[in-house]
């Protein structure tokens, strides 16, 4: 019977690889993350070549000094972002070192890329090979990572193969895409895939939901037995669901719920569907969400931790639930979220090197297409070393060397190919890690395989032996055990002796005590704390004191929240202290500086006003002064001389100028008038005619004068 089980489960997993939906439609159904790969931070000495980016050096490299390679995937897409991130990473690194040495000639990295839109619904198959044959024509590349769709890729791979260019598949998973090269080795020999094969992965994923069944039932009595499928109602999700359904059975597990929801289901909808899966009295909830789906993930979690339905519940497909960003994207609700990824723990010497130098270039935790393409990228690199050769079909037989018993050492893992030029899968060489969202501050565990649950009924292989943490259940408990998880620690309640506001900066917290703690953390933001965050201030960890003194703060808002800890979780105190820091000076000062001003300007605005009163006296006396000379000019009755008398002095321009600036400061003429000579009106000294009172500027006046000539109007002498 058991070996008719292992023939009918690795039958059934076959024809599934070869579901027409299975790869259908990852992505194409989904709000996608969007992010354009221009905007991806370049490194700071980074060289171009031609359309060839050069990572990691500070001088031009000559053309023929470059190993070029080509990331051929959907550049708009989170998971085509990722693999041109690995490979740039890989690439600067390579070439930081020095870059490889081929038959004498120093050759480094470069990189470029084609997007093929394959993620999006609204595209078509020949978008993948437009970019494909724009990457070949237009750039030459001597190898090719990238491919995200295996719909598309299985199109366009074509085009690759046409030109005998070696491809790794970075994000593809179809068996038939290796099994082209088993039918036609010598056309399709230059393709490989470092991706895990479907037929493995779901094989994986069902051994480790019956794993932790087994652990649950094992550890803390009872019988679980009952599982519930919550999942997209889409195509690709309902393959694996069939399976599910098909081979649980074997193992004495039951679906006894399958929610197939719609792709504009709301957070009402969610709390439906949690309450449906309690109802049944299920312990195991599998959620399947579309590759790129970013609003239905925090949907399912907060309703989760909102209702606390007695289950554990296992991601099985929820992409950005693999990033560190998820636990802000769900405020902390999907602490207890069980996962399937690639993660950051020393399943090589690679590993973990790595994924520190990803974050710190990054500020992000890479998908598994990062991890892939960056292995991808060094393989090729290895494998143009070892042959010091760009032959395609050297380059080719040099990675088939790559297998069980000469596995080559990458991030991801030990990587060996298989004659179809799939990868390996299973421990020590391809899988993928069970992971979990455990601690309250966003911290993700890899599951551990201890000696314990390694030997239970069915145990499971594919279980990390070097882990970071142990399953933990959610502290309301699953339905069906016969024990339940121990308390975390119970609620209590901060405090603190800070003004409001507070005007130093400086007062204490404190806290009561939280029955079941064995010690706490004190936590500040400027933003009011919901749940806790790694972004959020850690001002002291795991403390056994019950207060905590704060100073040197400067103007804004704070708030504080207490974590209490003990081996079972975590409890956030049941309120948040909020401190405002007043900007400024205190009150009282700004009061004393106020008294201050106002002593000083009390005598200046005397001073003021005392100097405007004396210019106002002056201005007044000159005023009279210019008004009685400007009369007897008027009445004044000159002797006409028989010639002209070169002694009578000429106003100059610069006298009329001030008389002018005089006479229209003071106001002495208000009334305007026009001068004859020039026709325009008269501002400042006016000449008028005793005679016969014709109006003339004083400049005309003046040159008439001097010219010996008359009156314009009555004929007599100009009396200046």
């Amino acid at each position: 019977m058991k070996n008719k089980k292992k023939w009918v489960i690795s039958f059934f997993l076959i024809l599934l690889s070869f579901h027409p939906f299975i790869q259908r439609n990852k992505v194409n159904y989904y709000v996608h993350s969007k992010k354009n790969i221009e905007n991806i931070e370049p490194f700071l000495s980074d060289i171009y070549v031609g359309s060839y980016i050069i990572p990691g050096v500070s001088e031009a490299i000559p053309s023929n000094q470059i190993l070029k390679i080509g990331v051929l995937d959907d550049l708009n897409d989170i998971t085509g972002i990722h693999a041109w991130k690995g490979a740039l990473l890989a690439a600067k690194e390579i070439n930081e070192d020095g870059g490889i040495l081929i038959n004498g000639t120093q050759y480094y990295i470069g990189l470029v890329s084609e997007d093929t839109n394959e993620m999006d619904l609204s595209a078509t198959v020949s978008e993948g090979i437009d970019a494909a044959e724009k990457m070949i024509n237009d750039y030459q590349p001597h190898f090719i990572t990238g491919g995200g769709l295996t719909e598309t890729v299985k199109q366009y791979i074509e085009v690759v193969m046409d030109n005998k260019i070696p491809f790794i598949s970075t994000g593809a998973s179809w068996d038939t895409l290796c099994q082209n090269v088993l039918d036609n080795y010598e056309r399709y020999k230059y393709f490989f895939m470092i991706m895990l094969n479907a037929t493995f992965s779901m094989n994986q994923i069902l051994k480790n939901v019956i794993y932790l069944a087994n652990y649950l039932n094992i550890t803390y009595g009872g019988t679980v037995n009952k599982i519930a499928i919550l999942r997209e109602d889409i195509p690709f999700t309902l393959a694996p669901s069939d399976a599910f359904k098909v081979f649980l059975p074997y193992y004495g597990l039951t679906v006894v719920e399958d929610i197939a929801f719609p792709l504009t289901a709301t957070s009402a909808d969610f709390e439906t569907y949690w309450n449906q899966i309690e109802a049944v009295g299920t312990q195991i909830t599998i959620s399947m969400i579309g590759m790129e789906n970013v609003t239905h993930g925090p949907l399912i979690a907060r309703q989760y931790q909102a209702l606390k339905p007695h289950c554990l519940l296992i991601g099985f497909v929820n992409m950005p639930s693999h990033l560190d960003s998820y636990w802000d994207d769900t405020s902390g609700a999907c602490q207890f979220e069980v996962l399937f990824q690639l993660y950051n723990t020393s399943k090589t010497s690679l590993t973990i090197p790595f994924w520190n130098s990803y974050v710190k270039e990054y500020d992000t935790e890479p998908l598994y297409t990062g991890i892939l393409s960056y292995d991808a990228v060094y393989l090729l690199t290895n494998a143009v070393n070892e042959s010091q050769s760009f032959d395609p079909d050297t380059i080719v037989r040099t990675l088939e060397k790559i297998n069980a018993s000469n596995p080559s050492t990458g991030a991801a893992g030990n990587l060996a190919f298989t004659r179809s030029h799939g990868v390996l899968a299973g421990w020590p060489y391809g899988y993928t890690l069970l992971t979990q969202w455990q601690n309250i501050d966003g911290t993700k565990v890899v599951i551990d395989g201890t000696a314990e649950t390694r030997s239970l009924p069915n145990p499971n292989p594919l279980i990390y032996p070097d882990a970071t943490g142990s399953l933990r259940l959610p502290y309301w408990g699953i339905n069906g055990l016969l024990t339940d998880p121990p308390d975390p620690p119970r609620d209590f309640t901060l405090d603190s002796d800070a003004g409001n506001p507070d005007n130093d900066g400086e007062f204490n917290l404190s806290w009561t005590d939280s029955e079941g703690a064995d010690n706490y953390s004190v936590y500040m933001s400027d933003k009011n704390i919901t749940y806790i965050s790694k972004k959020f201030d850690l001002l002291v960890y795991q403390t056994a004191a019950s207060t905590f003194s704060i100073s040197g703060l400067k103007e804004g808002d704070y708030y504080f929240v207490v974590v209490a800890y003990n081996n079972t979780g975590e409890t956030m105190s049941n309120n948040v202290v909020h401190v405002t820091i007043p900007g400024g000076f205190p009150f009282e000062i700004v009061i004393i500086i106020v008294v201050i001003l106002i002593i000083i300007m009390i005598p200046a605005t005397m001073i003021i006003l005392k100097r405007k009163s004396s210019g106002k006296e002056v201005t007044s006396k000159k005023e009279k002064e210019i008004k009685k000379e400007k009369e007897d000019i008027k009445g004044h009755k000159q002797k006409k001389p028989k010639s002209f008398d070169s002694s009578i002095t000429i106003v100059s321009s610069r006298e009329l100028e001030e008389i002018q600036e005089t006479e229209v400061e003071i106001g002495i003429e208000k009334e305007q008038h026009s001068c004859i000579v020039h026709g325009g009106k008269i501002v400042g000294a006016i000449y008028i005619c005793p005679s016969c009172e014709t109006y003339y500027c004083m400049e005309c006046a003046s040159v008439l004068k001097f010219k010996g000539e008359t009156c314009q109007v009555c004929k007599n002498e100009i009396e200046l």
